[in-house]
């Protein structure tokens, strides 16, 4: 199942918590299986989220961003994946979602130590935070409470 979507999570599965009156989808790209799953977990116990949908590959969610038969308001993306890293996703994706509304957010989520981290300038308006893994329920929270529909 390599560099495919992996899953798509519509809200309602067992562990999500209570409903929000939002249509927010969330798409998650990361290599690693473990990290894809506590990423998931964290959104859905943040409860503000129709739908979750996971890629191993930052390649193939492009593609789906290209063909416009995926939209999402925020998109966590790991910093280190094979094929692309997650700033190269990053720069490509802003070429394609020019144009699209809502605007999504990106959160850079990386396990590298800060000092590394901030040698790497990452200039996107897209970019709403660089975040540390693993990621907690508290920074998802942070996270949700920034992003404002129909940005």
């Amino acid at each position: 199942m390599q560099n495919a979507v992996l899953a798509k999570v519509p809200y309602g599965e067992e562990g999500c918590a209570e409903q929000h009156d939002s249509d927010l989808t969330a798409v998650i790209i990361d290599d690693c299986r473990p990290d894809l799953s506590l990423q998931r977990f964290a959104l859905q116990a943040n409860g503000r989220f129709k739908e979750i949908v996971e890629f191993n590959s930052p390649v193939r969610a492009l593609e789906a961003f290209a063909t416009k038969s995926l939209a999402a308001d925020l998109i966590l993306v790991d910093f280190r994946m094979p094929w692309m890293t997650g700033p190269e996703f990053i720069l490509a994706y802003e070429r394609l979602a020019a144009s699209y509304k809502p605007t999504p957010h990106i959160v850079l989520l990386s396990a590298m130590p800060g000092a590394e981290l901030k040698a790497y300038e990452i200039n996107s308006r897209l970019l709403l935070a660089v975040c540390p893994k693993p990621v907690s329920l508290d920074t998802i929270e942070t996270i949700v409470g920034k992003i404002q529909p129909d940005q």
